[in-house]
């Protein structure tokens, strides 16, 4: 909030702001002021960008990321086609392979332009395969299962590349104005998460009446609405003809190297897993692409990052998924499973994520209340421990022992989940201030993305993993009649999904740095500093290491360098005249 000085200040800018395309065109007494300051420091193109992008498409749309409109009718859909749980987990982390690439659509649109804009026509092209995929879902029942996931695919690459260009937008005005910086950020989780909650209040309803196809009819005009991002241009992009290619140097280059072999190696993955190969072999191809993923880089980026990033990986792969499985149980009908829960879409999809929802904001609370002071590997143990007690109590609905002593399912499922979500907050905050804290000076959203996308991607290999554990379990079930013998070692692989991700733990104290969520993290001035790869391309291809440090030090020689230029130009105009 403003000081009375700086807003009469901001007050009689106005006018000229808004005739040069910036501030708010909205004035009067009705207009919130943490709204107006937004619009006057930012701009009302920026806002609407965000409201396009963010809120609507990511938030309404995607619910947040992976869910809403478009994720959750996805397990229902694939249970029209009698897809078995493993299977079923397998094709769903296809689809959300764009998430884990991100820093591969950041290479293409910074370093192939078109007709010299890097934003907006991507825009604009992510908006046309999105909206197409999406009235192709809800009109065309028929599609083949193939084609089903491919239009998945194409549905979740718009948001995420979307999200990605958005964000690089505007990270660029917070460095303009870091002091709006909080603001800014409030406005966009706060609108993600009331978009998130509106629309898994409608969701539920809308499979329930309707049809599973039907959130995808009222999701596509809500994301044809992103197309105006590039007919007002509201990036505030300038055409920049010349090379098509930008030239990536310095510390770029390991960062551009590791975002091209994993995304093409994960591209490659999930259009394995959508057009053929059995179980065995995208389980295998997921394990090398792992282990290509983590040595890559590892040795790309310094070596305090390269540990961290080593550490959530490992642990996301770890988290076996057993959500197929799980589906089934909970969704299954009599004929199918009779003894079941037999959930209805409205509890399964609206109830639960409402919940879950609700109880994300209280773990955040408890967090921001009394675990901000923690050190790093301690606030990250109690939270992999406590999750692990969590879902180890919930193992109980898969054997039916509620039931024995009286507890309804729907009680004990709202129960654990509200419980669970709360503790997943608290671990799911440090991991993300540790990510922003090994954002080095200059590379910040670059090295976001990447370390963003190998824990998007950790967790997709987790749902391979998952599901072969679940294939040796012999827990296959379609939505048919007969799932109940499908269900009897569930209990099981719940109980090694829950102990598993416990196991990196014993890596905490030599991968994850020993300080305070408070204290800076020092030695940091590169990206890939000391790093391998760096080391490698510094010898045989002399491509130097530039630290934060060095950035800032060529850029004052260079402008000590002009002004002289400038100075001796105007001395030699002198002693010409």
């Amino acid at each position: 909030m403003h000081g009375t000085d700086e807003h009469l200040h901001f007050e009689g800018e106005a006018e000229k702001e808004v005739e040069e395309g910036h501030g708010c065109p909205v004035e009067g007494p009705v207009t919130c002021s943490f709204f107006k300051n937004l619009c006057d420091a930012f701009g009302w193109k920026l806002l609407l960008l965000v409201g396009l992008a963010e809120i609507t498409l990511k938030g309404f749309v995607a619910g947040g990321g992976s869910g809403g409109l478009v994720g959750t009718p996805i397990e229902f859909l694939l249970k029209e086609y009698e897809v078995k749980a493993a299977d079923l987990q397998v094709y769903k982390s296809a689809v959300l392979i764009p998430w884990a690439i991100k820093p591969l659509f950041g290479l293409i649109a910074d370093s192939m332009p078109i007709l010299g804009f890097n934003r907006t026509p991507y825009f604009a092209l992510n908006s046309i395969c999105g909206v197409s995929a999406l009235f192709l879902i809800g009109f065309f029942p028929s599609l083949s299962l193939p084609i089903l996931l491919l239009m998945f695919f194409l549905v979740f690459m718009d948001i995420a590349w979307s999200d990605l260009l958005t964000e690089a937008v505007y990270s660029t005005h917070l460095r303009e104005k870091p002091d709006q910086g909080p603001s800014l950020i409030s406005f966009i989780w706060g609108g993600i998460g009331i978009g998130k909650l509106f629309c898994i209040s409608i969701v539920g309803i809308l499979m329930e009446k309707v049809g599973n196809r039907a959130p995808y009819l009222i999701a596509a005009p809500a994301a044809a609405f992103t197309l105006l991002i590039t007919f007002l241009n509201l990036p505030e992009e300038t055409s920049r003809r010349g090379r098509c290619c930008k030239k990536l140097g310095g510390s770029e280059m390991p960062l551009a190297i590791v975002g091209l072999v994993i995304g093409l190696g994960a591209l490659s993955l999930a259009l394995l897993s959508v057009f053929g190969g059995n179980l065995y072999t995208k389980v295998i191809c997921a394990g090398i692409l792992a282990v290509v993923a983590l040595s890559l880089v590892s040795a790309a980026l310094t070596p305090i990052v390269a540990k961290v990033n080593a550490f959530f990986f490992i642990q996301s792969i770890c988290s076996f998924s057993i959500s197929g499985a799980s589906f089934y149980f909970f969704t299954d009908g009599p004929e199918a499973y009779p003894d079941g829960p037999h959930l209805s879409k409205v509890f399964y999809s609206s109830a639960i994520g409402f919940v879950s929802t609700v109880f994300s904001l209280l773990g955040m609370v408890i967090y921001n209340r009394w675990m901000q002071h923690w050190r790093y590997p301690f606030i990250l143990m109690m939270g992999s421990l406590l999750s692990c007690a969590c879902n180890l109590v919930s193992c109980i609905v898969f054997t039916r022992t509620n039931v024995r002593f009286g507890i309804s399912d729907k009680f004990f499922v709202l129960a654990s989940d509200a419980v669970q979500m709360v503790v997943m907050e608290i671990a799911w905050l440090p991991n993300m201030l540790l990510m922003s804290q090994l954002c080095p000076k200059g590379c910040e959203a670059t090295m976001f993305a990447l370390l963003a996308g190998m824990g998007n991607l950790g967790a997709n290999l987790g749902n391979y993993f998952g599901a072969f554990l679940l294939q040796l379990l012999g827990v296959q079930p379609t939505g048919a009649a007969g799932d109940e013998e499908q269900f009897q070692n569930l209990w099981f692989a719940a109980v090694v999904s829950a102990i598993a991700p416990c196991i990196p733990l014993v890596l905490v104290f030599q991968l994850i740095p020993n300080i305070s969520q408070k204290d800076p993290i020092k030695g940091l001035t590169s990206s890939s500093a000391g790093s391998p790869l760096s080391r490698f391309l510094s010898h045989y291809f002399n491509v130097q290491e530039i630290s934060s440090d060095d950035s800032d030090m060529e850029l004052k020689n260079m402008i000590q360098m002009a002004e002289e230029n400038v100075t001796s130009s105007d001395e030699e105009e002198k002693v010409t005249c």
